[in-house]
């Protein structure tokens, strides 16, 4: 027998796909990758970027949201960079503005493209992780990668 379900509730917590590029670039609206999908590389490039999908659940959209990215080594430890300040952990900040899409339907999530492109720090060999965090909901995506010699 089998058993009924009700229709699928939409998400509410905000979440994000990512992957690592070369290069990543948001126009009009659409994510442009180069050389992406990597997870494993080398002390050799001097940039390096991440790209993904932001989905913010209907619940969220009349709030803003305040996003934080940043870089662990394998154990959880940030990795710091040199700073005009001294030794600082490699970390970036972001607002995702309040507003509802024009035409979305009532308790749809929303979508949105981002990529952010840097020069990439020098990183000893070993385990690493992107980590993308909310103010709303916490850590919301790892993105781990490898660095070899």
């Amino acid at each position: 027998m089998s058993e009924k379900r009700g229709p699928r509730l939409p998400s509410v917590r905000l979440t994000a796909h990512l992957m690592l590029a070369d290069y990543a670039v948001v126009c009009e609206g659409k994510l442009y990758l180069s050389g992406g999908g990597w997870t494993r590389t080398r002390n050799t490039a001097a940039v390096m970027a991440i790209g993904g999908v932001l989905i913010k659940p209907w619940q969220q959209l009349e709030t803003s949201t305040e996003l934080s990215l940043r870089l662990v080594r394998g154990d959880g430890a940030p990795v710091l960079i040199e700073t005009p300040a001294g030794p600082q952990p490699f970390e970036a900040t972001a607002v995702i503005a309040a507003e509802k899409p024009a035409k979305l339907p009532r308790g749809a999530d929303a979508s949105a493209p981002f990529g952010f492109s840097f020069p990439r720090p020098q990183l000893e060999s070993g385990s690493y992780a992107f980590i993308v965090s909310s103010d709303l909901d916490g850590e919301i995506a790892r993105l781990p990668f490898e660095v070899d010699d």
